[in-house]
């Protein structure tokens, strides 16, 4: 079996996934395990149908996590929370669970839900996405352009935003498979005096969702 970096597999293990079971991510190991600018995953979001929100929650805090914030997004009114565990040096955390969810009749969560099975439990059986997290050094435009030379289909442009304290995020998201799932490059530049950008932008995450409700089946393209 292929050993690819903790920098890309690292998240998936430490929460009991299997890269393998993703394979628009797993197939994109061996060309991202050549680039030195991913230097760990950024986070890991699913989806679940709104009414099990607090069961995902509970299950997460119980494996350590904690609430790292909440963002609602208005034009594609939906939940977006984030948990983390752990510290690491340079980033605001170690691994980080994030939870999509809408009440919206067709939103883009709820069309992506009716393509995966889903038990009762609902706690880890429908991952939206893989952040991976690119070092604050790098060149966005240049790393888009290299995996778009790879034929990593994209669905976005580089979105950017900046905080009241200079600290830049930096997103950018290749096409969905037909069950939604999707990969996000993240990029987070600190402020003036060292501290990464840590949290999200919900414009951004709204534009991100005007792309995937072009981009699934059923959407608007």
């Amino acid at each position: 079996m292929t050993q690819y970096p903790d920098a890309l597999v690292g998240a998936f293990e430490r929460i009991g996934l299997d890269p393998a079971d993703y394979p628009l991510y797993h197939d994109m190991l061996e060309q991202l395990s050549t680039m030195d600018e991913i230097d760990k995953i950024d986070h890991l979001t699913f989806i679940t149908p709104h009414t099990h929100t607090e069961r995902f929650l509970d299950h997460w805090q119980s494996k350590g996590f904690d609430l790292h914030g909440e963002w609602n997004t208005v034009r594609y009114p939906a939940r977006h929370i984030a948990l983390i565990r752990g510290g690491r040096e340079g980033h605001p955390w170690e691994d980080m669970v994030g939870l999509s969810v809408s009440d919206e009749h067709r939103s883009p969560i709820e069309r992506s839900l009716e393509n995966v099975d889903l038990d009762d439990r609902a706690v880890t059986h429908t991952l939206q996405h893989v952040a991976l997290h690119v070092n604050k050094d790098a060149d966005m435009e240049a790393v888009r352009h290299k995996l778009a030379r790879l034929e990593v289909p994209w669905m976005t442009e580089v979105l950017s935003y900046r905080d009241p304290n200079g600290a830049v995020l930096r997103q950018m998201f290749t096409r969905p498979t037909d069950q939604g799932f999707f990969v996000e490059f993240a990029q987070r530049k600190p402020s003036a005096d060292g501290k990464p950008y840590g949290g999200f932008d919900p414009d951004i995450i709204d534009d991100l969702y005007e792309a995937l409700d072009d981009a699934l089946p059923g959407g608007q393209a």
